[in-house]
């Protein structure tokens, strides 16, 4: 069994296991949640809505353009616009409502409360230096941070981010300064300081864009896998619930007890989602015992007695119960949206047989075409224009010596996949495969400028893997489209010389690119034949260096080349990224580019998701750097610009369920029905 079906059989069984278990918590956790969403509605409907008012002379001494709003307890000031400070006022005041309504706690906010949302590094700069409260020490200090609450006075002040980031700080702000005045501090009880106020401000903005203390990421030479969960925590929409399935299982190295005793430097990423989920556990199941818990946990009590006491359990098998418990809530809230798990519809998969999975695939592409989301209508105007597509060559080109090194010819001959050096070179540029990375039938040839079929599009494990992962048939064909519209056109002749094949010193010929081999950053063997190509092609310069190029040439000839190659892959991976995020609901994004998606999703959004618009803005590789830089600045200082982003975003998301439901019903109906006599659809695209 090849290992894509191990992980499947695995999933299986796994959610087998968890469908067949009865917590009799599960009631309790489903009203739960209903009575949160119900109670996060609440806070903001009963608060009385903010007004507008004038400025303050105390606040005119900051020389800021500001637009202030009030409502009871809290004064809000922002320098974007009075739709911030509106929104602000009233997240705080839905905030300390929200805790009440939770703990039975009367909370209650700083007398005399304002709040300043400062929108540049200017505003930041001004306000700190002016600030008449603050001294030079407590200047630089805070001016490290991301946003503060001024020492000694009521005034809260949040400048790092955008406008989400910024109305994400103050509701952590006020959260953080609700429990400190009940004597849960980050400092004693970053337990539950943080997996409250991670949870509590998701549940009422939607977002967990705050961190007061940074991940601890370890040695991460040998623990890179803590660089790969906090961009996984980071990623828009990321599910931090699904993410701590099995961070309580027996089998993980993990005491729960230490989580109380860990100090907020000392916490890494695994140790905030468990946070999160024993946060999300107590809200959900035991509301009842949340108030009780904070109070006795402020008062000095062991965590462990007092979780012990109130949930009636000990905690070795409150360990057990979270366990199974993240694991089955997935399920639960998938059922209670109409939609089904991935485990749910893996284990659907698995039991159908071969005939089955591909009729399973011909009814799906039947619902998939009667939808009509945002998302499908992305994919039907992409796949109604542009280029045809065309066969993907069996082998990639290479320099010919002949050519480009007439004085040193070594011939060239292609190494066979098998070939050791072959396997060992793969290995180590490709890895492993990324089994949550779409399957593709269609992909863009950037050396030939042309869409090519790489793959069976109807292939039934790689039509289900992608729709399992929220993406319909025919969105390959679509994102290759989109590639060949964002290419641009005075980069074609760098971007096709770095589609040539790798060589060696030998004359061996590799089964990959250039662009792959130079994108590992690795020191790696490059024979003239190569690099006087490169040279030819791109700037048809062949006069300066001639082969054999002596040593003394090497560094001003393999600086130019680096420069070529930086460009050529900053512009195809800005591309990559925009292709990828143009119908994806949650896509793996490129390293350094985990922070830029809402960014990216607002720039198709200002473009009307058209990616000839699009193009004609997309810079240069030479250019990306202050592209990104200006494109950030927008974000940070024009709201409705960057809010285009995340709704965009959030509606890609929105249809995945429409998806999974499509894809459950075409399974169920694969299951329960006669196979057809009718061929499923044929060639997605055609």
């Amino acid at each position: 069994m090849g290992r894509a079906g191990c992980w499947a059989l695995a999933l299986w069984v796994l959610a087998s296991a968890v469908l067949a278990q009865a917590t009799g918590e599960d009631e309790q956790g489903e009203r739960g949640r209903k009575e949160l969403v119900e109670l996060v509605q609440k806070s903001f409907a009963a608060e009385e809505a903010p007004v507008r008012v004038e400025i303050q002379p105390r606040e005119l001494a900051f020389g800021l353009a500001l637009s202030a709003v009030e409502a009871p307890g809290r004064r809000v000031l922002a320098t974007s616009g009075e739709e911030e400070a509106l929104r602000a006022a009233q997240a705080i005041g839905a905030a300390r409502a929200l805790f009440s309504e939770l703990t039975g706690i009367q909370a209650r906010l700083p007398y005399g409360l304002t709040a300043f949302l400062l929108g540049s590094e200017g505003a930041k700069d001004a306000f700190l230096s002016k600030h008449p409260k603050l001294g030079p020490e407590a200047r630089t200090r805070l001016a490290k941070l991301e946003g503060a609450g001024v020492p000694d006075t009521a005034d809260w002040a949040w400048w790092e981010g955008d406008a989400e980031k910024r109305l994400d700080g103050m509701v952590r702000l006020t959260l953080d300064w609700i429990l400190r005045q009940q004597k849960v501090t980050l400092e004693e009880q970053a337990w539950l300081h943080e997996g409250l106020g991670f949870y509590l401000t998701h549940a009422l903005v939607d977002t967990r864009l705050t961190w007061f203390v940074p991940a601890h990421l370890g040695d991460v030479k040998r623990d890179g896998a803590n660089i790969l969960l906090v961009q996984q925590m980071a990623e828009p929409g990321a599910d931090w619930l699904a993410l701590a399935r099995g961070l309580f299982a027996p089998q993980q190295k993990f005491d729960l007890e230490e989580l109380f005793h860990l100090q907020a430097d000392e916490l890494d990423p695994r140790d905030y989602l468990r946070m999160h989920a024993l946060a999300a556990y107590l809200v959900e199941v035991h509301r009842a015992a949340l108030g009780p818990v904070i109070t006795r946990v402020a008062a000095g009590e062991n965590p462990r007695l007092v979780l012990e006491e109130a949930l009636g359990v000990p905690l070795p098998e409150l360990r057990t119960r979270l366990d199974s418990w993240a694991e089955h809530r997935d399920l639960l809230v998938a059922r209670a949206e109409g939609r089904r798990s991935e485990a749910e519809l893996l284990s659907q998969w698995t039991r159908l047989n071969t005939l089955q999975k591909r009729h399973a695939v011909g009814f799906f592409q039947t619902r998939v075409a009667a939808l009509d989301t945002q998302q499908l209508r992305f994919v039907r105007a992409a796949l109604g224009g542009g280029a045809a597509t065309a066969s993907a060559p069996e082998d990639l080109p290479f320099y010919d010596p002949k050519v480009h090194t007439p004085a040193n010819v070594i011939t060239r001959k292609r190494l066979a996949k098998a070939d050791g050096k072959v396997k060992r070179i793969l290995a180590n540029v490709r890895g492993e495969p990324d089994p949550r990375a779409p399957h593709l039938a269609f992909d863009y040839d950037w050396g030939r400028a042309t869409v090519v079929k790489i793959g069976d599009p109807d292939e039934p494990e790689a039509v289900f893997q992608n729709a399992l992962h929220g993406l319909p048939p025919g969105a390959d064909l679509a994102r290759a489209r989109v590639l060949a519209a964002l290419d641009h056109p005075k980069e074609r002749k760098a971007q096709a010389a770095f589609q040539h094949a790798y060589t060696d010193r030998d004359g061996g010929v590799y089964p990959l690119a250039l662009f792959e081999m130079w994108a590992t950053g690795d020191t790696i063997e490059m024979p003239d034949v190569d690099t006087l190509g490169i040279v030819h092609d791109v700037l048809n310069e062949w006069r300066r260096w001639v082969a054999p190029v002596p040593s003394t040439q090497h560094d001003g000839l393999y600086k130019l080349l680096g420069e070529i190659f930086q460009a050529v892959k900053r512009s195809r991976e800005l591309r990559y990224t925009l292709a990828d995020l143009y119908l994806a609901p949650a896509p793996q994004l490129r390293k350094g580019y985990e922070t830029n998606a809402q960014n990216l999703q607002a720039l198709w959004s200002a473009h009307a998701s058209e990616p000839a618009k699009l193009a004609e803005v997309l810079p240069d590789g030479k250019g990306w750097e202050s592209f990104l830089s200006e494109l950030v600045g927008k974000c940070q200082a024009d709201y409705k610009f960057y809010g285009q982003g995340r709704r965009r975003a959030a509606q890609l998301r929105v249809d995945a369920v429409e998806l999974n439901k499509a894809l459950g019903a075409a399974l169920d109906q694969a299951e329960a029905e006669p196979p057809p006599s009718a061929t499923p659809p044929g060639e997605n695209g055609k």
